[in-house]
């Protein structure tokens, strides 16, 4: 009998590999199949969200070189968000042309910003490519527990690739040039969501305290660059500026104290049990051992806390969570890279046994992230019935006024006015500025403006009904053309003046 070249080392060798590559093989397909969704919706000419309409009218002011901040009116009010998203898609617009597109391919990109620097931060912390690729394919996988946000027309990729950059510098940054680099990613992420200004304040007072020198270079390119961009702004837009970005955001309301308690247990702790458990053991390990971490116990903390605050108000959604879902995928690979260390420690009889363990547990956390990509996808009679719409909408005689989906009065060539949302953010606070646009549009609707108005639903809108009248439905089907991700909302219900009947 001729004896097998079997040898323990190669058995070894190979149950490495093979528990490696199952790691790697289990974690690439959620960053393939987030290549594959973006494929399939980059394209598709209707919001894949309700507020991606008025974000293409915002660019396209920028590409018409007409200002965002102004007052209020009937015709354009703007979102509550800083302009970085809306200049950089505009650029991108006047080479690609007006549309969704060239918004969602800067998220795109952004996106793969973000999933890049993750794996960059984890495998220069651990000097393991294999923790950097499961930390960024984590972050991956979130997507769909991320409101499937991350490829469409809003400002949250952008904003979160500059402060991912940001937090990559601050760490690793090894001059002062590296450190105002890093101060200016910061500024310009808080230009694209106001949330980076909360998320970098553990940051920045940790820097300072581990090293003044490099902390005060960082503060300092942050105050000066942010202070002057903002005042910037605020000057030439006639002090609008400030009013959208930090005056109405204060009218927001808070919710219950009840969804306090259901953003950490629903966003965080149910679907990232495991993922939290690797990072709370590389800290426990890190106090043992009593090396540093700080940093990223702070960051940690920062980028929960942002995400937490902005989600706990009014009209906040899945997306508000992305922060801390990078904050965690970034712990979590720095914890696997630990634990699976530890396990390399252990008698040689149990370490395979070790391994593989922790290769179930990794690959449940990814399966407890499961979620079905076809349900992120507009179907073709999505397709059809908004082609429909368009067609039905050109053919309504004099001027249409469609409250939350506005750009589809341009597409059907009818023009388009101030969205319901940002009409709202006015209306909450308490000023003439909100009287004045209360009575632009009271007006407008008492004066018939408008000859159709398409509602979404039959909810109270101003004096609607006083002086406009339903005269039917604008789907037949009950299911198609609503957006896939978002506050689930279509156009309802047509309204005509009263006098044309």
């Amino acid at each position: 009998m001729v004896a097998l070249p079997f040898r323990s080392f190669n058995l070894k060798l190979s149950s490495t590999t093979l528990i490696q590559s199952s790691l790697a093989g289990s974690a690439a397909l959620y960053i393939l199949l987030y290549s594959g969704l973006v494929w399939m919706r980059i394209q598709y000419p209707f919001e894949l969200e309700w507020q991606e309409g008025a974000m293409v009218e915002h660019a396209l002011r920028v590409t018409k070189g007409q200002p965002i901040y102004l007052p209020p009116h009937l015709d354009f009010v703007p979102f509550i968000y800083p302009p970085l998203y809306l200049y950089v898609s505009g650029l991108i617009a006047e080479i690609v042309g007006i549309g969704f597109f060239p918004l969602r391919l800067v998220s795109v990109v952004s996106s793969a910003v973000c999933l890049f620097v993750i794996f960059q931060i984890v495998r220069t912390q651990t000097k393991n490519k294999l923790a950097g690729l499961l930390a960024s394919s984590l972050f991956a996988a979130t997507y769909r527990l991320g409101g499937a946000w991350l490829d469409i027309a809003r400002v949250d990729s952008l904003f979160l690739a500059l402060f991912l950059l940001f937090v990559y510098v601050a760490r690793f940054g090894s001059s002062n040039w590296a450190l105002v680099l890093g101060g200016s990613f910061l500024v310009l992420s808080a230009l694209t969501k106001q949330t980076a200004l909360i998320m970098c304040l553990p940051i920045l007072a940790y820097c300072l305290y581990l090293n003044w020198q490099r902390g005060i270079v960082l503060l300092a390119t942050f105050l000066l660059l942010g202070g002057a961009g903002n005042l910037i702004f605020n000057i030439a837009s006639g002090g609008w500026y400030f009013y959208y970005i930090f005056y109405l955001p204060r009218y927001q309301d808070w919710l219950p104290f009840t969804y306090m308690f259901d953003f950490w247990l629903t966003s965080i702790l149910l679907p990232l049990p495991i993922a939290g458990l690797c990072g709370v053991f590389w800290i426990l390990l890190q106090v043992y051992l009593k090396r540093p971490f700080g940093f990223w116990l702070w960051m940690l903390v920062g980028m929960l806390g942002g995400a937490f605050l902005t989600s706990v108000h009014s009209g906040s959604y899945q997306n508000d969570a992305l922060p801390a879902y990078a904050a965690l995928a970034i712990l979590f690979g720095i914890g696997f890279d630990s634990v699976f260390q530890f396990a390399e420690q252990v008698p040689t009889s149990q370490r395979i046994v070790y391994k593989v363990a922790l290769t179930l547990l990794i690959i449940i956390q990814f399966a407890l992230l499961r979620y079905n990509p076809l349900r992120q996808i507009p179907t073709q009679q999505d397709l059809e019935s908004g082609e429909n719409l368009l067609h039905l909408i050109s053919q309504m005689k004099g001027q249409v006024f469609i409250p939350r989906h506005g750009f589809l009065g341009r597409l059907a060539g009818k023009g388009s006015y101030a969205h319901a949302l940002a009409i709202t953010d006015v209306l909450r606070s308490d000023s003439e500025v909100k009287n004045a646009l209360e009575r632009e549009i009271e007006g407008a609707i008492r004066d018939h403006k408008f000859d159709t108005i398409i509602m979404d639903s039959d909810l109270p809108f101003f004096n609607l009904t006083k002086y406009y009248k339903p005269v039917g439905y604008v789907f037949e089907q009950p299911e198609v053309f609503y957006p896939v991700t978002g506050f689930l909302t279509r156009p309802e219900i047509i309204y005509v003046a009263k006098s044309t009947q």
